[in-house]
């Protein structure tokens, strides 16, 4: 999957066993992209670090994939 982020639209770019399909992601802003994709990184970051540190990380990357 590969998100494409515009400010005019943004899509997800999924391959599929059945070729490209394009999701549409109207509610989805450049800002809320860059904020999640941000938060993404970081609780990868920290995942390793402890078990309390991996839940609330773990809770962010799900959160993120939603």
């Amino acid at each position: 999957m590969i998100v494409n982020v515009d400010r005019l639209r943004c899509d997800a770019l999924l391959l599929t066993t059945g070729g490209l399909c394009v999701l549409p992601l109207p509610g989805l802003s450049k800002d809320a992209a860059t904020r999640r994709a941000r938060a993404f990184q970081r609780a990868l970051a920290v995942a390793p670090q402890g078990r309390a540190t991996s839940t609330a990380a773990t809770q962010t990357v799900l959160a993120t994939l939603e």
